[in-house]
């Protein structure tokens, strides 16, 4: 039972990860790399989220929701902190 409970950490913190990268990197992090693609929370970052974390952050599931860019968006501070 350890076993899974370590792995949800780290599929929850490979959530997160994943998350904060894509939606919360500062653009202007690097000088010499042009930012050319427009991210959408629909298409690239609910893929993420629905493949990794939606098992547990969904309605019924046991941790808040990251189905919508509202919900999501609502924890980033804490999603940044986190990792």
């Amino acid at each position: 039972m350890a076993a899974s409970g370590a792995r949800h950490n780290i599929a929850l913190a490979l959530c997160a990860a994943a998350f904060a990268v894509a939606v919360l990197w500062p653009r202007g992090a690097s000088p010499h790399v042009a930012i050319t693609t427009t991210l959408r929370f629909n298409k690239e970052i609910a893929t993420i989220l629905n493949a990794k974390c939606a098992q547990c952050h969904a309605p019924e599931g046991m941790a808040m929701g990251l189905q919508t860019w509202d919900e999501a968006r609502s924890w980033a501070v804490a999603i940044k902190e986190e990792i």
